[in-house]
């Protein structure tokens, strides 16, 4: 196969975080890519992770280059993980390995109705978990509901003014006919919970985030259910996940490690009470059980994170400012006659989501418009094919750059690449933070050969703080006008001595400006900051490099931190090679034998001195 197109390191690199690549890189070069395939504008590949099972990335291309990029791995830390980063080196750099193969489309287009049949059935016995995707993906498509017609100058529908707007849900496929089991549930949360119990206070430190992510997983078995209109199902899966974390977060871990947690349970749930068809009681019943839940976590600082969902069971379909935005007829009041409560903008993309599921796009765009929502707004017209209004609306709408981002990434899902790059230009003259949309419009130009906007969206991104993943990119977009920019920036870096952040230390280390790095160096700089500049400054500055790595294992040493011991010395070996750099390997034994006279008496520490000792002997 041919190179894939707009892929090059620097923008591989962009895309994680540094530490990521650097993983990343190692399993490329290691072979953990086991298999990479292309249909049409994916790229499909199985690579070798911590679990047996290889994980699966798929990436979509387009013109531009990367469109996206997902992984079955757990990390979701921001940027690709390392095994996307290991697929994409691979199709850069071993484009002969990357196998074409047809479309699935293209595979199923001569086969008869019988044919299928045998193939799904074939495929379900082998992996019974298709089953299930397969039961909800027919339920969807032959229960579709009907389409309200989507042209804002078309008049609404005519409704009752005393009824309500029928419920979503009313015609929505309901895939499964009994309910499912809570308690199946109730015990993997519960396990996950108590995952720990066993283990010391020091074995469990830092698992909290590993416990949260695999109960974020058994919540995620509700969206299926949600996808086909099916509430009460999904509300099953969230109350036994809800109620076992409400009850038994707190002895895992802190507040902060579970409240995105909870919040995205909100979220859940403001979207299934509005998708199940609740009776009054059952209304009255779920708006106590939202508070309590509430209630409880209050004390440990997690607020508000059920509010949209309690509103959401108040309001349902049937509120009568809902129902004049549904209907068109609110003349501009909205939906907050008063004061726009916070969880306001939660509940309008429960609704959002579930009204363009069913596609009632017409009171889609209604609500999304006096809900202020203008990225649902236009992304919803978008999708109609209506894209010169969804860009026009977006460019007198969109406010900040976080905002136009969502809506240039539509158009560009959309194919068009040009109305994608004019709104995120216009974005990027909005105020508020530029980084992610000034990255993802500088990729985007890169890859369609546009420099004079790749230059201005490199320089855009490196606006408020300096990266050497965005120093690099402009680096690679700038071609001759880098040198004057370079220096423009390393002034800037310059400028913040006192203490470097990491990044700073990154491009300067990566440029070889050592002395510009050592300068960096405070008291309080992160011992392993200290220990990349030491490593790099042994060749060139072997003098500081030595006396750097004494400070810090006497630090270790006086504060008779025994437990860390291991570490003096590893600082010692450091010491060691600087002064052999500087032909003073003799005094450097005799400063060690020295320590060791000194602290004689701590037993931990004297036999890892001798045994340094021995390994350097004249």
């Amino acid at each position: 196969m041919d190179a894939t197109p707009h892929l090059s390191e620097s923008l591989i690199r962009g895309r994680a975080a540094a530490t990521v690549f650097a993983r990343g890189q190692e399993y490329y070069e290691q072979g953990a890519v086991l298999t990479v395939a292309r249909r049409g504008a994916d790229l499909l590949a199985a690579v070798e992770g911590s679990d047996y099972a290889p994980y699966h990335v798929q990436i979509r291309l387009d013109a531009g280059g990367v469109m996206s990029a997902h992984c079955s791995c757990p990390y979701d830390l921001g940027g690709d993980c390392k095994h996307i980063v290991a697929v994409l080196l691979t199709a850069l750099h071993k484009p002969a390995v990357v196998e074409t193969r047809p479309l699935v489309a293209t595979l199923l287009a001569d086969l008869s109705p019988d044919q299928l049949r045998t193939l799904l059935t074939t495929l379900t016995d082998q992996q019974p978990d298709l089953a299930d995707m397969i039961e909800v993906q027919v339920a969807l498509l032959t229960h579709a509901p009907p389409t309200v017609a989507t042209s804002p100058s078309t008049a609404p529908p005519a409704v009752n003014p005393q009824s309500a707007i029928p419920n979503p849900q009313s015609a929505a496929p309901r895939p499964r006919q009994t309910p499912l089991d809570a308690q199946t549930f109730q015990r993997q949360v519960r396990a996950m919970l108590h995952s720990g119990d066993r283990m010391s206070s020091s074995d469990r430190y830092g698992m909290g985030s590993e416990v949260v992510t695999a109960i974020q997983r058994i919540a995620d078995q509700a969206q299926p259910f949600l996808d086909a209109g099916d509430g009460r199902n999904a509300m099953v899966i969230l109350e036994a996940v809800t109620a076992e974390t409400v009850q038994g977060w707190e002895e895992v871990a802190e507040e902060d490690e579970f409240t995105d947690l909870f919040q995205d349970l909100g979220q859940f749930w403001a979207e299934a009470v509005l998708v199940a068809d609740l009776t009054a009681a059952e209304r009255r019943r779920w708006t106590k059980q939202f508070a309590a839940w509430q209630e409880a976590l209050n004390d440990y600082g997690v607020d508000a994170v059920f509010q949209a969902a309690e509103e959401a069971t108040r309001q349902g379909w049937d509120d009568p400012d809902l129902l004049r935005v549904l209907q068109g007829t609110d003349k501009g009041a909205g939906l907050w006659p008063g004061d726009r409560p916070d969880y306001a903008d939660d509940l309008a993309v429960a609704r959002l989501n579930i009204l363009a599921r069913q596609g009632r796009t017409q009171e889609h765009l209604r609500l999304a418009a006096a809900e202020g929502q203008h990225a649902a707004y236009a992304t919803m017209l978008i999708g109609l094919g209506r894209v010169a209004e969804a860009l026009d609306y977006g460019l007198r709408h969109v406010a900040t750059p976080d905002a136009a981002l969502p809506l240039a990434q539509a158009l560009r899902g959309h194919g068009d690449l040009d109305a994608a790059i004019h709104l995120a230009e216009h974005g990027l003259t909005l105020p508020g933070d530029p980084l992610a949309l000034a990255r993802w419009l500088r990729d985007l130009a890169t890859g369609l050969d546009r420099p004079a906007v790749a230059l201005q969206a490199a320089q855009m991104a490196l606006r408020d703080s300096i990266g050497l993943a965005d120093y690099q990119a402009l680096q690679t977009v700038a071609g001759a006008a880098w040198p004057p920019l370079r220096e423009a920036l390393l002034a800037r870096l310059r400028g913040t001595r006192g203490g470097y952040s990491t990044a700073g230390l990154d491009i300067f280390l990566h440029e070889g400006l050592i002395d510009d790095a050592i300068a960096g160096i405070t008291p309080g700089t992160y011992y392993v900051e200290v220990a990349r500049v030491v490593d790099a400054a042994i060749p060139v500055r072997p003098e500081w490099a030595g006396q750097a790595a004494w400070q810090q294992a006497r630090a270790i040493i006086d504060a008779k931190r025994a437990n860390h011991y291991s570490d003096a010395v590893r600082w010692l070996e450091r010491a060691y090679s600087a002064a052999a750099q500087g032909g003073q390997a003799a005094a450097w034994r005799a400063d060690v034998q020295a320590l060791l006279a000194e602290h004689r008496r701590k037993y931990s520490l004297v036999p890892l001195l001798e045994a340094l000792l021995s390994r350097h002997r004249a």
